[in-house]
């Protein structure tokens, strides 16, 4: 079966060589590499962005480059632009830490991303970061982007522990576009743990049952360069996860591989 790794860090030494022989490794056959962590870093972060293009590039396309973006950063929209025009960066991971994700600056650069066509994926859940962080990342914070109907995101982790707020948030953006006669997906459920083992086979079973298997993903939270246990024990948990809530071999398919290169792809627009 495909597998396609769609959430993972990166240290600022990765080099393609590592990232190879992590996939050899995991046996997965692409992995999502966000470039460092911005917030608060300021200019620091092109450099970051242009690593991970760079290594992406020497990759044979195994490796699928986001920019990994702070909108507070005043420079935020030169540095999209630079991505996508000139480093061919494929999509945006925000991570909102201590700013909504609905402040003027986000909503500014979500705009720019729209027209850009890319997709955005969005940590939602408990924060592991110093400090009452968790408050900016609670998944009905993301309904603001119902302003931005051709704009496809991701929320990570099922939003745990807010599980059911997360699946909630994913159904009325499903209904409401439903209703206004407006084709395609617009938000993906990013199932990378986040949900600990005791939860995590009542999380997907909700998900399954009220959002269904056409828009969840797989991924890891994985370090490319670095362990490879960790990324293989989460595919084969998963792998019986599924198969014991009876998920057919098509929706397990693409479950791993499928929904997030649609995702990856399906523009919303026209």
């Amino acid at each position: 079966m495909r597998i396609i790794d769609a959430h993972c860090h990166v240290a600022r030494s990765l080099t393609v060589d590592q990232a190879l022989k992590w996939l050899d490794s995991t046996g997965f056959e692409k992995v999502v590499c966000f470039s460092q962590g911005p917030n608060g870093k300021g200019a620091e972060v092109r450099q970051s962005v242009r690593h991970i293009a760079e290594v992406a590039r020497k990759s044979d396309g195994r490796v699928i480059p986001f920019a990994w973006l702070d909108p507070t950063y005043k420079q935020v929209k030169s540095v999209l632009r630079e991505a996508v025009e000139k480093l061919d960066i494929v999509g945006v991971k925000i991570i909102p830490d201590g700013w909504m994700p609905y402040d003027p600056p986000c909503m500014r650069l979500y705009e720019q991303i729209a027209e850009f066509d890319l997709p955005l994926m969005f940590h939602s859940g408990i924060l592991w970061s110093y400090g009452d962080t968790s408050r900016f990342c609670r998944p009905a914070n993301y309904e603001c982007l119902m302003q931005f109907p051709t704009l496809r995101f991701s929320l990570a982790h099922i939003g745990w522990p807010w599980v059911d707020e997360c699946l909630a948030v994913v159904g009325k953006i499903r209904e409401t576009r439903r209703r206004r006669g407006v084709q395609g997906e617009q938000c993906y459920v990013d199932c990378t743990p986040g949900t600990p083992p005791l939860w995590r086979r009542d999380a997907l079973k909700k998900a399954l049952y009220y959002v269904s298997a056409d828009v969840m993903f797989f991924g890891t939270d994985g370090r490319p360069g670095g362990d490879t246990k960790w990324p293989r024990s989460v595919a084969q948990q998963d792998k019986r996860l599924l198969a014991a809530l009876k998920v057919s071999r098509a929706s397990q398919a693409a479950y791993f591989a499928a929904n997030f290169e649609r995702f990856l792809t399906q523009s919303l627009k026209g």
